[in-house]
């Protein structure tokens, strides 16, 4: 049990954070319970079979009822705790302190990630790669690393029935149904699908045309333009 700069309780487990006592001593148990429920999908484990059914959920691309909306951006999230932690997005509150280096974060997973960074854990270790294994910080990077191994590809779209390697990846992939684009240019308000087309896109603002041709001096923004520039009008 711990307690942080806003004065609510914290679980040293997990880093989630309750308003009471009581809510904090009835969370601890989920950490000392056993856990026969487990995932046959991803090998996480849980106390109660409700629990494992609303976790597949996740594997089988349904998506949780979202009744707690930001009042700021809208955003939707199944749990009052997830929208706690995402209006800090807009407030800028970095309550979570690390002990070592008083950095703060403003939800559990950062932390949790950074104070594996300070022991430098990387307990996860992969049995596929050839030669030297890879070692991971986190069982979930570990598994994602795997399926590069084997192929899998767990989450499957609803809508055209592409799978997927995880959660996240098809989280963007429903955005080409959906037409959602949440990843907005602050500069001209254009919006894009993926958070990798809008980091292409800036650089269009940042850092213009940098890339020129040593032939006709014609510049670029992206070096794969000037790359395919040169094959169309430069090689006989």
């Amino acid at each position: 049990m711990a307690i942080h700069s806003t004065g609510e309780l914290v679980c040293t487990a997990c880093n989630k954070e309750f308003r009471s006592r009581q809510l904090l001593k009835r969370h601890i148990k989920i950490h000392m319970m056993h856990k026969p429920y487990i995932c046959q999908k991803c090998g996480k484990g849980y106390a109660e079979s409700h629990s494992l059914t609303k976790h597949m959920r996740t594997h089988m691309g349904i998506p949780r009822e979202k009744k707690h909306f930001c009042e700021d951006c809208g955003q939707g999230f199944s749990e009052p705790y997830y929208l706690k932690v995402h209006r800090r997005k807009h407030t800028g509150e970095r309550p979570l302190v690390c002990e070592i280096c008083t950095k703060s974060f403003a939800d559990p997973r950062s932390l949790k990630v950074h104070n594996i960074m300070h022991a430098g854990e990387k307990p996860y270790k992969c049995h596929f790669c050839p030669v030297l294994a890879s070692f991971f910080a986190e069982k979930g990077t570990l598994i994602h690393h795997i399926r590069t191994h084997t192929g899998e590809k767990p989450y499957t779209c609803n809508v055209c029935g592409q799978s997927l390697a995880s959660s996240s990846e098809l989280k963007l992939h429903d955005r080409k149904h959906t037409g959602i684009k949440k990843n907005i240019c602050n500069t001209c308000g254009k919006d894009f699908a993926t958070p990798s087309n809008l980091v292409v896109h800036m650089r269009t603002h940042t850092e213009g045309k940098q890339f020129e041709c040593k032939i006709c001096r014609r510049k670029f923004v992206h070096k794969s333009t000037l790359k395919k520039h040169n094959n169309l009008m430069h090689t006989k």
